[in-house]
C-alpha cells in the first residue's frame, strides 16, 4: 500500500502503520520547520525504505561497472578484428564488406592487381567460388575493364604476367 501526502510517497504494509504514516507526513508539510521525533512505525517504515534502496542502488552499481567492464572489453576485441582485417584487406575492401553488395564499389589499383592474381591463380571457376563465400572481390567484368586499355608493347608484356603471377 502506498501513502501519499503532497509530494512524499512511502510504501507501507499494514493500513493503520499507512494512516499514521499520512497523519505524520500532514503535521511535517504543515509545519516544515518542527522536527519530530519520534520513533514511531512510519520512521521505521521510511527507514527500511531507504535501506532497500541503498541495497538496490550497490546492486545496481555493480551491475553497470560489469557492463562497463564487458563493454570496453568488446570495444578492444572489436578493435583488435579491426586491426587484423585491415592487415588482410584493403580499405575498399573493408568498405565493400559493410555493404549488402559489392556493386558499385570503387576499387583500389591494390585490390584490383591482387584479385587479378586470385584470378589466374585460381581460374574462372574458383574466383567465382570466392565471390561466392563472400571474399570482397570486384567482379570478372570489372577485371576486364580494369586491364582493358593497358597498352602492351612487345617485349614489354611477359613483365606485365610476371608482376601478375607473383
Amino acid at each position: 500500500m502506498w501513502a501519499y501526502s503532497g509530494c512524499i510517497t512511502i510504501e507501507v504494509a499494514e493500513p493503520e502503520v499507512n494512516e499514521v504514516c499520512e497523519n505524520e507526513v500532514n503535521q511535517l508539510v504543515e509545519s516544515p520547520f518542527e522536527i519530530v521525533h519520534d520513533n514511531s512505525s512510519c520512521q521505521e517504515a521510511i527507514q527500511g525504505r531507504i535501506a532497500e534502496l541503498e541495497r538496490l542502488q550497490e546492486a545496481t552499481a555493480r551491475k553497470l561497472a560489469l557492463a562497463r567492464k564487458r563493454y570496453l572489453k568488446s570495444e578492444e576485441e572489436k578493435e583488435e578484428i579491426k586491426k587484423r582485417l585491415k592487415g588482410l584487406f584493403n580499405d575498399d575492401e573493408m568498405r565493400s564488406m559493410k555493404r549488402l553488395f559489392a556493386q558499385g564499389a570503387r576499387w583500389e589499383a591494390g585490390t584490383l592487381v591482387k584479385s587479378l592474381q586470385l584470378r589466374l591463380a585460381c581460374g574462372s571457376q574458383g574466383y567465382g567460388l570466392l565471390r561466392e563465400f563472400g571474399y570482397p572481390l570486384p567482379s570478372d567484368r570489372m577485371l576486364q575493364r580494369h586491364i582493358q586499355h593497358v597498352k602492351f608493347r612487345p617485349g614489354f608484356i611477359s613483365f606485365h604476367f610476371i608482376y601478375l603471377y607473383c
